[in-house]
């Protein structure tokens, strides 16, 4: 509801009575209104024209014996008189009294620097105290457009940009500390296109919220070009100097920290590379970018603490060793990549070189239809304590790699699902040191596609778990029993894959839920990683023994539906005897430590398999047997 107010103006004696047959006169600003009069009417369209002086009857002025208004077209000088000709009142300009005037006086006051500064604003809630409008805005953001970004991706946007991220650093105070935790946002316009040819300078405690708007670079053919250090990038950490905003890429500086900082909302199109951070720390974050036909996606180096969230980089870094994501000169701590999704020709989706890294976590993130490498960990990377899990890797031919001379200490390489890779994982020598390989999924890719596990035999000391199928390819056994086999001082366990424990060799073979329905061998619990460890007793084998031969007869069905693992050990070390694998039908066998002189045959024995030795010695009286059988 609203009052009601008076229709028409009053005018007043001296005394401050209604004024009584006074004398109205209205003219030119700064003029005598009775010398200089100017055009007055009784209707606002200014049709019908009022005769000076205007009278007044109770201090109204009075139209056919009835209160009226009058109407004129801009400022006017003003003169009231009484009934004796006496002065009542004289402005030389009606802006002195005008309500109009005042408001429009007022609106200027309030578009002026300091107009935010005159308006009141009360915060919401019990017990909120007062503030003003400036003071409410200074607390929140700042906004590119004001500093004269123009949209429509046409204009290069880049200067305007840095001045309003310099703005922020004013208005959080200028601080130096890097232990501050609040951050001012600085805005884009949601969903405009800017042009930016960089680079955009990122301080301490500035948040760039792109709101879904696009940073288009000058490049158009990025996606395909190499990386070039020399160019500017989209957006680079950067330090307040007490002066200005620098970069911090340059050698001098890069050792200044970035702390609660953030990059988020933005789509980053045709760029040398969109991120290019050093130091990003505390209380920081990236996320909910895309990237797309760029050089490079994102390079990360020395950050502690950042991270690094709902990331998706297509069509960038396709060059040959080119890296979407590269996290470079080590020393990151803490920090974390999660839902990052990487690939659509990328050469090498995630690279990580050295020196020491440590507690980096990698996960829920999709590697796919890269022509390289998921993970590559280069020469010079050692990693402590990273956690690698619950990852897809899909089309690429190495998912993870780890160069000789880098190193993965007390990693875990978990839970994550392999489709359609030729390599789930390759490790060179001395790279992989009291680690976890375990809970891996692995797809049936089919054709040369294998998805293997390929861990040197030279140094590696990993406790891993194989997968429950292999790829059914070509290459089959040979491809999959000669790329798994662990050295002498790795350890496998699993609840899908045999192995036994007789030192010092281990023998692996596919899994197959199920096969306790097969072959006649429901008594053999082969799920739960049983170990079968019996001296000259295996439960599916039938053993004889003569003076120099020993003849082991299965109860397999001899057809090409299965595979059979075998290990035998002497009772001493110094012979050994591995049957490593043999595909029934396709006559695929590897024999491995058999001593000179030895020798081992497989053959049908009335559909069923025989595996003799001949040729023993009297030095090797007892054959420690296990072994195992899967279905294909």
């Amino acid at each position: 509801m609203l009052p009601i107010e008076s229709a028409f103006k009053i005018f007043t004696d001296r005394n401050g009575k209604p004024l009584e047959n006074g004398y109205v006169y209205l003219g030119l600003p700064d003029l005598n209104p009775v010398t200089s009069p100017i055009a007055v009417f009784w209707d606002y369209e200014g049709t019908q024209p009022a005769l000076q002086p205007l009278r007044t009857v109770n201090g109204y002025i009075m139209r056919a014996g009835t209160p009226a208004n009058v109407f004129v077209n801009g400022v006017y000088s003003e003169l009231v008189l009484d009934h004796k000709g006496r002065q009542v009142f004289y402005a030389r300009t009606s802006n002195e009294f005008s309500v109009s005037a005042i408001v429009a006086q007022l609106q200027a006051e309030y578009a002026s620097e300091d107009g935010a500064g005159m308006i009141g604003y009360q915060p919401p809630g019990d017990g909120a105290l007062p503030s003003t409008l400036a003071g409410q805005l200074s607390k929140l953001q700042v906004h590119v457009k004001d500093f004269g970004a123009l949209t429509g991706g046409l204009t290069d946007a880049t200067a305007a940009i840095n001045l309003a991220i310099m703005a922020a650093q004013k208005m959080k105070g200028n601080q130096l500390s890097y232990d501050e935790i609040y951050s001012v946002d600085v805005l884009f316009e949601a969903g405009q296109d800017y042009k930016v040819v960089g680079p955009v300078l990122l301080p301490s405690g500035v948040v760039l919220r792109g709101q879904g708007c696009r940073l288009i670079g000058n490049m158009p053919a990025a996606g395909s070009a190499f990386y070039s250090d020399v160019l500017p990038c989209c957006i680079e950490s950067a330090y307040y100097d007490g002066t200005t905003i620098v970069s911090n890429r340059l050698a001098g500086l890069n050792q200044q920290r970035l702390v609660a900082s953030g990059i988020t909302d933005f789509a980053f199109v045709n760029h040398n590379c969109p991120i290019n951070v050093i130091q990003m720390n505390e209380r920081s974050f990236i996320e909910r970018n895309t990237i797309s036909n760029c050089a490079a996606g994102m390079r990360l180096k020395r950050c502690y603490y950042l991270n690094v969230d709902q990331m998706r980089i297509t069509g960038s870094a396709t060059a040959l060793n080119q890296y979407a994501v590269l996290l470079h000169d080590g020393n990151h701590n803490a920090m974390t990549l999660k839902r990052i999704t990487c690939g659509a020709g990328a050469s090498v989706c995630m690279s990580v070189s050295g020196p020491a890294s440590s507690g980096v976590t990698v996960t829920q993130c999709t590697f796919e239809e890269s022509t390289g490498t998921g993970i590559f960990f280069a020469a010079d990377a050692y990693c402590l304590g990273w956690n690698i899990s619950n990852n897809y890797f899909e089309g690429i031919r190495y998912a993870m790699v780890v160069a000789a001379g880098g190193g993965l200490y007390g990693v875990c390489i978990d839970n994550n699902f392999f489709s359609s890779c030729e390599y789930g994982i390759q490790a060179a020598p001395n790279s992989l040191r009291v680690g976890s390989f375990r809970g891996n999924a692995w797809a049936d890719g089919g054709g040369v596609i294998r998805n293997l596990v390929d861990l040197s035999t030279t140094g590696n000391d990993v406790r891993y778990q194989l997968q429950a199928k292999s790829s059914n390819t070509t290459n089959g056994m040979a491809s999959f029993l000669s790329n798994i086999l662990p050295s002498t001082v790795s350890t496998a366990e699993t609840t899908s894959v045999w192995t036994d424990t007789i030192a010092p060799f281990s023998a692996i073979g596919k899994a197959a839920p199920g096969l306790a329905n097969q072959n006649a061998l429901n008594e053999l619990p082969f799920e739960g990683a049983n170990i079968v460890s019996k001296p000259n007793q295996v439960p599916f084998c039938n053993l004889t023994r003569a003076v120099n031969t020993l003849t082991i007869d299965t109860q397999i069905k001899y057809d090409d539906a299965n595979v059979l693992v075998f290990n035998f050990a002497g009772a001493t070390d110094s012979v050994a005897f591995d049957l490593k694998g043999f595909i029934f039908g396709t006559t695929v066998s590897w024999v491995t430590h058999t001593p000179v002189g030895v020798v081992l045959t497989v053959t049908n024995n009335a559909g069923f398999v025989r595996i003799t030795f001949t040729a023993l010695t009297a030095a090797v009286p007892i054959i420690n047997v296990s072994g195992m059988v899967r279905h294909v």
